[in-house]
Parts: structure tokens; C-alpha cells; sequence
């Protein structure tokens, strides 16, 4: 009761515990409506939270308007708010050179998927600067940590050695140890196979390789015919 006649006041911070409320029925009705409502009076208060709710519950009917209160909290330093930025970016048609601000602060933090965010912009030269060798870096440290498509990226530089020198043997591990979740790392590894010592033993992992991808895509048949290089060029 204090808390709305405060926010109808027009208190940010009852305004943001009002619309908490309503959003979640804590001891009212559920009401997205005055959720919504609640929230956007403190979020054009600047109050961070409410600018990040706000966001959240418009960004389905209106991607654009949630995109500029995802930014506004953002600014204030909103961590997930800087989420949210990046990772709709396309969505939201969102500026890259702010999206690539936040990846490099959030990198900086030791944030794990900020880092990984930040080397795809890096590799891909989405947001008009391109630098493949931090990017490697940063795939290299994120995927000491287990992430399996930082492993992949690793392992496709590697092999072609344009950015980081070749070593197709640390190629291999690393496509080994993403090629569970990451189905067109086994055709990576089935071809580094066939050029590694012991060909007549890697012949049948690379098959096993090969029949597992082709399981996950059925386009591809795998004629018994066909010599393993055949599988592997028609992939």
C-alpha cells in the first residue's frame, strides 16, 4: 500500500517495487499492463532495474523501443542488459561499435561468454574490426574452460594456419573434444585423420566419424561403395 501511494508519487524505486509485484502477483493480481506501466515511469527516472524490466517485457511487440531501454541500462552499467545488446544484435538492428564496447568491458571482467562474443565479432569483423589473432586468444583461454565451439574455432585456425601457425595435431584435439556438439567438427577430424601417421588405424575412426555426422543429416547417405575420401568429398 505505502509502496504504490509512493510510487503514484512518483518514486522510482516504488515504482520499481510496485511493478515487481504486479509482474510476479506477489500480494496482488498478476498484471503485465501495470506492470509494464510501472516499470517504464521509473525506467524514464533512469532507475537501471526498471529500464532492464521494461525492456523485457516490450521486446516481443516491440524489438526497437526494448532495444533503446536494454541500452539506456546498459549505459548504467547493467550487466545483463549488455547481454541482452549483443546477443539480439541483429534483432534489434543494434549499433556493433556499442555492442563490441560492451564484449571488450565485459572480457576485461574475465566474463567467459563476453569473451567468446567478443572473439566472434573479432574473427567475423562484424562491427568493422577485424583482429583473427586476439580472437584466437580468446578462443584458445575459453576453451580451457570446456567450451566446445571455442574448441571449434581453435581447431579450424589451427588447421589452416592463416592466423596462428598449423599444427594439425593440436587441430585434432580440439576438434576431438567438440565433435559431440558440434557435428561438422567430426568431418573436420575425419579428413585431419586421413592426413595423420597411422592411416590404416584412423581409417576406421574416420568412417565412425562420417556414419555419425551423416546419422544427423540425411541428405547424406553413406554409399558402401564409396572409398572414405568419396564420404568425404561429397560432405
Amino acid at each position: 500500500h505505502y509502496y504504490r501511494l509512493a510510487a503514484m508519487a512518483g518514486h522510482d524505486l516504488s515504482q520499481y517495487e510496485v511493478a515487481t509485484c504486479f509482474k510476479e502477483g506477489v500480494g496482488i493480481t498478476q498484471d503485465f499492463d501495470l506492470a509494464t506501466q510501472f516499470f517504464r515511469k521509473a525506467a524514464d527516472q533512469n532507475h537501471t532495474g526498471s529500464q532492464y524490466q521494461y525492456a523485457l517485457l516490450k521486446v516481443e511487440q516491440s524489438p526497437r523501443l526494448a532495444y533503446d531501454y536494454f541500452l539506456k541500462a546498459a549505459l548504467n552499467d547493467h550487466q545483463s542488459a549488455k547481454y541482452a545488446c549483443i546477443k539480439h544484435q541483429v534483432r534489434f538492428n543494434a549499433d556493433l561499435n556499442i555492442c563490441l564496447q560492451f564484449c571488450e568491458q565485459m572480457a576485461g571482467q574475465d566474463d567467459t561468454e563476453a569473451q567468446f562474443l567478443l572473439a566472434r565479432l573479432l574473427d567475423s569483423g562484424a562491427a568493422g574490426k577485424t583482429d583473427k589473432a586476439r580472437a584466437y586468444r580468446y578462443y584458445s583461454q575459453i576453451a580451457g574452460s570446456g567450451a566446445s565451439w571455442a574448441h571449434y574455432h581453435c581447431a579450424v585456425m589451427l588447421e589452416e594456419g592463416l592466423v596462428v601457425a598449423q599444427d594439425l595435431e593440436a587441430a585434432i584435439e580440439h576438434y576431438e573434444a567438440c565433435r559431440e556438439l558440434c557435428r561438422d567438427a567430426r568431418v573436420h577430424l575425419a579428413r585431419l585423420l586421413l592426413q595423420a601417421e597411422h592411416y590404416e588405424a584412423n581409417q576406421v575412426r574416420a568412417l565412425e566419424l562420417i556414419e555419425s555426422y551423416c546419422a544427423n543429416h540425411p541428405a547424406h547417405d553413406v554409399a558402401q561403395t564409396d572409398t572414405i575420401e568419396q564420404h568425404l568429398e561429397r560432405l
